[in-house]
């Protein structure tokens, strides 16, 4: 185990790290050594991380689609899948919601592409972080409503708590449908809508909380192709890109179908034949698939453009088919994440100067130039330097900031 301490010298910390070294009883070790013909510090690496059989290392390590769970336990899948289907038989506008960060993003790409197979007339959006903020608003559903009148607005990587906006369409006759893996309210309320399939739901049979939204949507994706007579081989070819990419990029834990889910997406990932996964492998030069070259090279790029512009740029690489179309989106994703890193370098610097010499317990810093999009990862960032929970905030007016 590693423990983090920090001696404070005002802005500039000296961290040091103390290694704790777990025990493990000896002869397990040696028995589950013997048994698999590894080494004892592989076997206890094993036994430290719970795997306590030899049965457990084998499933732990030769993953397959049978641990995948059914999506017919996460709740109200199935009334959904039945509403989406009835939309797709009268041809019935669909508008997909998304969020602006890569989880978000790969989730909307997801259901997209599903629809489009699926012959669906569809829709789809992502918020602008500074003008539309996380959710579905009421403002923006007005908007969609306005421009698109839709029958069915499904969200994807949000909407647990979008109580006002349920009603909202409750009252002008539009199906509303949540797709999301955020945890709902702690009382266990949910908004009036067709269905909530999220597995975080205090109700939820699921048997694996962990899912990022992209998890979620792929197995609203899987269940209603599969009712429509698509084969669950073609879905996973076509869609597991789009999952790894956005749960490595959410953080999701490596646990349970995570990891099945990950693993054969990373496989499909390198050789991909999506335009725009292309273009964005090349602009990140990156030539193998893992969780390091998701997480930092990849999800970033994704990202960054949703911190400083509009994310829909993202969105539409992931559905590009022009290659040279593709390749001048993902050079703006390329561009876009060396400008968030140059942003999130002087915030952190500026924050660091005026910090005082003796630090409180908690830092709480802002400025009237800090980018919104940028403050999490310079708390993140400072929270690290100091070994302390940090807030970083920007200025909105006299009264509130972000």
């Amino acid at each position: 185990m590693l423990k983090k301490n920090a001696k404070d010298q005002g802005p500039n910390p000296v961290s040091e790290y103390e290694w704790r070294v777990k025990k493990n009883d000896r002869d397990a070790v040696a028995d589950l050594a013997d048994e698999l013909g590894i080494s004892r510090v592989i076997a206890a690496c094993c036994l430290n991380r719970g795997l306590k059989t030899s049965s457990d290392v084998k499933k732990f390590t030769n993953l397959s689609f049978d641990q995948l769970h059914d999506p017919k336990y996460l709740p109200d899948i199935e009334a959904v899948v039945e509403r989406l289907s009835r939309a797709i038989d009268k041809g019935e506008k669909i508008h997909i919601y998304g969020d602006y960060d890569a989880d978000g993003i790969t989730s909307t790409a997801l259901m997209a592409m599903t629809f489009k197979r699926l012959g669906a007339n569809f829709s789809r959006s992502v918020p602008h972080r500074q003008n539309d903020g996380y959710d579905l608003k009421v403002a923006t559903a007005t908007n969609i409503l306005a421009d698109e009148n839709p029958a069915v607005i499904m969200t994807v990587d949000c909407g647990s708590k979008a109580f006002k906006t349920a009603e909202f369409l409750k009252k002008y006759h539009v199906d509303f449908i949540v797709t999301d893996h955020h945890m709902p309210e702690s009382d266990g309320s949910l908004p009036d809508c067709i269905g909530v399939v999220n597995p975080n739901r205090a109700d939820s049979k699921y048997p694996f909380s962990g899912l990022a939204g992209v998890g979620v949507a792929y197995k609203v994706a899987s269940l209603l192709a599969e009712s429509r007579g698509v084969s669950i081989e073609s879905v996973r070819d076509n869609l597991l890109e789009f999952v790894a990419l956005g749960t490595v990029a959410d953080v999701a834990p490596m646990k349970d179908e995570n990891r099945v889910l990950v693993k054969f997406g990373c496989d499909q990932l390198i050789r991909t034949k999506k335009t725009g996964l292309k273009a964005l492998l090349k602009v990140a030069d990156v030539r193998s698939i893992n969780n390091m070259t998701i997480g930092f090279a990849l999800g970033p790029r994704i990202n960054a453009i949703g911190r400083l512009a509009d994310a829909t740029v993202a969105l539409d690489l992931m559905l590009e088919k022009n290659e040279t179309r593709a390749n001048f989106i993902a050079a703006q994703l390329d561009t876009a994440n060396k400008r968030r890193q140059e942003e999130q370098e002087r915030t952190v610097k500026e924050a660091r100067s005026i910090l005082p010499e003796n630090l409180p317990d908690m830092i709480l810093i802002g400025q009237n130039n800090w980018n919104a999009g940028i403050c999490g990862l310079a708390a993140s960032k400072l929270a690290d330097l100091y070994a302390r929970p940090a807030l970083v905030f920007t200025h909105l007016d006299g009264e509130h900031a972000k």
